[in-house]
């Protein structure tokens, strides 16, 4: 071989070793990336498991809420039943001593 050729083997050598200490230094870069991806999505998953259980809770507390609002909302129905069958009666015996007094 001549030296030129050794010169322009040398130069091709040299290139390719930078572009491999290049692409490794990329790769390594790449890698720190999904490592970091990782980090951030094991914490995502903790978040969402920490909302799901929030998320229950305060199911329970609204079915609590409501569960006390029906046996409200039971109580006023009764107490406004009694209310008006209590008016009607009031109303039918005025309406006999009205109309229909004894003689």
């Amino acid at each position: 071989m001549n030296i030129e050729t050794e010169t322009i083997l040398l130069k091709i050598l040299e290139r390719i070793e930078v572009e491999v200490k290049e692409t490794n230094r990329k790769l390594e870069n790449a890698q720190k990336d999904i490592t970091d991806l990782k980090v951030g999505q094991a914490r995502l998953e903790g978040k969402v498991e920490t909302t799901q259980v929030e998320m229950k809770t305060l199911q329970s507390g609204q079915d609590a809420i409501n569960a006390k609002l029906n046996t409200q909302t039971t109580w006023l129905l009764s107490l406004l039943t009694a209310l008006i069958v209590a008016v009607l009666g009031l109303v039918v015996t005025i309406g006999k001593v009205v109309f229909f007094p004894n003689p």
